[in-house]
């Protein structure tokens, strides 16, 4: 009797500790799943939207415009300081392009819901800048997104959407020709 009493013992010592152990991963893992929902987090996508006189104009004499888009994938709302893209990525000495932010007139720190974008755009000549356009990559380039708590991203980002148009011609008058 009293050798099944001891292995019985055993039995529920192990089951004990066993379920101890358990609790502690659980309570770790519970403080980590915490602490990852106050982090900020952001996708980014870049489209360059080239304007030439005709279509055979090479890219690189078109001038056009610059678009970010970037989507709060976190699960707190983001308050968006500045958005930037900076030439060359790796040197401390580079020349950047505000999209949004500090530099521009009445300039409000922006609130990006949790799953909202915002595109931000300016007029880009991609003769001065043309970011590695024809192998589709920003070779040297970083976008850097800033909150009110830092910066989130400093990335290079590929061109996402590669588009070439013409810009329209207004007619003056129902009569006149183009």
């Amino acid at each position: 009797m009293s050798s099944e009493r001891k292995s019985t013992d055993r039995l529920v010592h192990i089951l004990g500790m066993l379920g101890f152990l358990l609790s502690i991963v659980s309570l770790a893992w519970q403080v980590y799943l915490y602490r990852e929902s106050f982090s900020e987090r952001v996708i980014l996508r870049l489209s360059a939207l080239h304007l030439g006189q005709d279509i055979q104009t090479p890219a690189k004499k078109k001038g056009g415009y610059l678009s970010i888009e970037v989507v709060n994938v976190g699960q707190r709302p983001l308050y968006l300081r500045q958005v930037a893209i900076n030439i060359p990525c790796a040197s401390v000495e580079r020349q950047g392009w505000v999209f949004y932010g500090t530099g521009k007139p009445n300039f409000e720190t922006l609130r990006l819901e949790s799953g909202a974008s915002k595109t931000f755009q300016e007029q880009w000549d991609f003769a001065a800048h043309p970011l590695g356009i024809q192998n589709g990559a920003v070779e040297d380039a970083c976008v850097t997104v800033e909150s009110t708590k830092g910066e989130i991203l400093r990335s290079s980002a590929e061109i996402s959407d590669d588009i070439y148009g013409v810009p329209r011609v207004k007619k003056k008058g129902p009569d006149s020709a183009p």
